[in-house]
């Protein structure tokens, strides 16, 4: 160790080089990964427990009952996400409702229009076989297996195998404008690192504060597409909305970005209009000095 460290800095040093030295650094880089991660409520990424589906029931009971409940699900996949959707929306008996679910790769969809037709609300679902980003256009897209959950627009160049197709992109905003949509109260994005696109695609909507909920992933793919989670801080800077990470039991609302936030662990975010803040449990905070969240 080099420079002025205080008492407490060299015990904690000593007893780390210590531990090292005993267990080995392998072992004890995954133990203190293991910490850190619990103490930053990184859960493992599945809808059962990651508090996913705790948004969606949220925003159902949440939202003005005088509106039609609008939905889209960007990269809908084989609709995990979108079956306990419709399912909560059933059990509720609403019959004013409108989702929206894109999922471009051609086998995947027909695997999803498979899922969803079986579905007492078939006739709410509208399908659209077609990738979203931030502008309208054809592109790409990645496929490393079929059903895959990882086919991207931005490309991972730590999969090897895969073939290219090409696909019809669009926006949120030429959307929701072809489809005279006014309001959106939810919108659930997992496009595999492409998601700061997606939002740009529907600047307009976040502009007017026509979308009440966006829910987002973000991991290590964001790097691909050249994209941090400051981006997000940045694009809603001057807009009613705040944004938040989505965690068992409650959403972690952020007062400013912060580089402690900026570790690309796999889980999911959400700008929240700041008139439907109310329908969640919210805990509010900031980072302190030692880059440690602290509750308001």
């Amino acid at each position: 160790m080099t420079g002025m460290h205080t008492p407490k800095e060299i015990c904690r040093y000593i007893v780390m080089r210590s531990a090292q030295a005993l267990v080995g650094r392998s072992r004890l880089w995954r133990v203190a990964r293991a910490l850190y991660l619990t103490a930053r409520l990184e859960v493992p990424n599945e809808m059962s427990s990651n508090g996913e589906l705790e948004i969606q029931l949220r925003v159902i009971d949440g939202y003005d009952r005088s509106e039609r409940l609008v939905i889209l699900d960007v990269g809908a996949n084989v609709g995990d996400w979108l079956l306990p959707l419709i399912a909560a929306v059933q059990n509720r008996r609403l019959t004013d409702v409108s989702v929206h679910a894109f999922e471009p790769v051609p086998e995947t969809f027909q695997r999803l229009r498979d899922r969803v037709r079986h579905s007492a609300l078939a006739r709410h679902v509208c399908l659209v076989p077609q990738a979203v980003s931030s502008s309208v256009r054809m592109a790409n897209i990645s496929v490393y297996q079929e059903l895959g959950g990882t086919n991207a627009l931005d490309h991972d160049p730590l999969v090897h195998s895969r073939t290219e197709i090409l696909v019809n992109v669009t926006t949120i905003d030429d959307y929701c404008a072809s489809k005279k949509i006014a309001t959106i109260q939810l919108l659930k994005c997992d496009t595999e690192g492409h998601d700061m696109e997606v939002l740009r695609g529907a600047e307009t909507l976040f502009c007017q504060g026509r979308i009440m909920v966006c829910q987002f992933e973000y991991n290590h793919r964001w790097v691909y597409s050249r994209h941090f989670l400051k981006d997000v801080f940045d694009f809603c800077q001057d807009l009613p909305y705040l944004v938040g990470k989505v965690t068992p039991g409650a959403i972690e609302v952020y007062k400013e970005w912060h580089p402690e936030l900026e570790k690309f662990w796999e889980g999911n975010y959400v700008l929240v209009h700041e008139t439907a803040l109310r329908w969640f449990s919210v805990r509010q905070g900031s980072f302190g000095a030692r880059g440690t969240f602290e509750c308001m």
